[in-house]
């Protein structure tokens, strides 16, 4: 519920209560790939910001498991688990984006950038090294380019799924596609504390 305080719970008091606090706005979101040394030895990937279309921060639900024995059935929280995160790019013509996602899936599956579908695999990459990088996502504050409302650095991710780009005479503007990355755990800062929030392991 919101508080208003003691004063007069009017459009007013709610227009500037809105206004102290300040909203978070849909455009305002910076995304950076954090590869680290195992990844970047393997597949030659470095620090990179991106500027996805759109993007989504990922559901959380928690898992649980049922307790059956000598009482009324139950659910027992255990731990927290992340949805896939979803970007959209707009496909430029150095394909810089889609060739990004695309050697590290290649290296992913076939255990070298340089093996494409359809050649003999020299062994798939372990997970250690696959999902060795931080996918970090800033919401940035609407007053400040520099400034942060809140940070999301999700760990042990990787590519997961890359969907096709459509091509059409018919069809104007420009090419897009779709990735979706998978993490194991997010810590999340947010702008009124400077320290971690929540850490989901």
């Amino acid at each position: 519920m919101i508080n208003l305080g003691s004063g007069p719970q009017d459009i007013q008091s709610i227009r500037q209560y809105i206004t102290n606090r300040g909203i978070q706005y849909p455009n305002r979101y910076r995304v950076e790939f954090i590869p680290r040394p195992r990844l970047k030895a393997k597949t030659g990937l470095q620090k990179c910001d991106m500027y996805p279309l759109s993007m989504n921060l990922p559901e959380q639900s928690v898992s649980n498991i049922g307790d059956y024995y000598y009482t009324t059935p139950r659910s027992i929280p255990t731990h927290v688990e992340t949805g896939m995160i979803l970007m959209n790019f707009i496909l430029m013509k150095d394909w810089q984006e889609r060739d990004f996602f695309e050697k590290w899936m290649h290296a992913i599956s076939y255990g070298a950038v340089n093996q494409q579908p359809g050649y003999d695999p020299v062994g798939s990459m372990p997970y250690d090294e696959a999902s060795d990088c931080t996918l970090s996502i800033g919401l940035l504050n609407g007053n400040s380019p520099a400034g942060y409302n809140a940070i999301y650095d999700y760990s042990e991710c990787f590519p997961a799924q890359m969907t096709p780009v459509e091509f059409d005479s018919t069809i104007g503007g420009y090419a897009t596609f779709q990735v979706g990355i998978v993490a194991r755990s997010v810590k999340i800062w947010r702008r009124s504390s400077s320290s971690n929030v929540g850490v989901d392991d």
